[in-house]
């Protein structure tokens, strides 16, 4: 990669699992503009269920345990209930709404993009790419 190249990373902390991103990286990224894409909450379920949604009944309690701590009872419930009777959409619905956007989203980010397609997405990126390239 050339150190000139403009690069796109997602949002994570220094340590990603077992791993390190050296410091001057992480400082590059911290100090670089922030762009959040997010997609209709509809169309996030979708992709989840596609992806987990075949899940065994262990594996996701053990994951759902590993989180338990950063969610309300009441919603560790509602999740582990809606689990046992195969409502797999309202599952991924409380998990994307009462833990992942409340754990992930930890700043304002510098621009917004509302992800319905990819080509307007990749466009739009190309944009912000363009004008943050010149200040930088």
């Amino acid at each position: 990669m050339d150190k000139n190249d403009s690069i796109f990373v997602e949002a994570e902390s220094s340590r990603l699992g077992n791993l390190l991103l050296p410091g001057n990286l992480t400082k590059k990224i911290k100090i670089s503009p922030q762009i959040e894409i997010n997609a209709p909450l509809e169309d996030r379920i979708k992709r989840i269920l596609k992806y987990y949604g075949d899940i065994d009944k262990n594996a996701f309690s053990e994951n759902l345990n590993k989180i338990k701590k950063y969610i309300s009872n009441e919603s560790y419930n509602e999740i582990f209930s809606s689990f046992e009777k195969g409502d797999l959409e309202k599952v991924a619905k409380i998990l994307l709404v009462d833990y992942y956007d409340k754990v992930y989203k930890k700043k304002e980010s510098d621009c917004f993009i509302l992800n319905t397609d990819i080509e307007t997405t990749l466009k739009k990126l190309k944009e912000i790419k363009e004008k943050f390239v010149k200040i930088f």
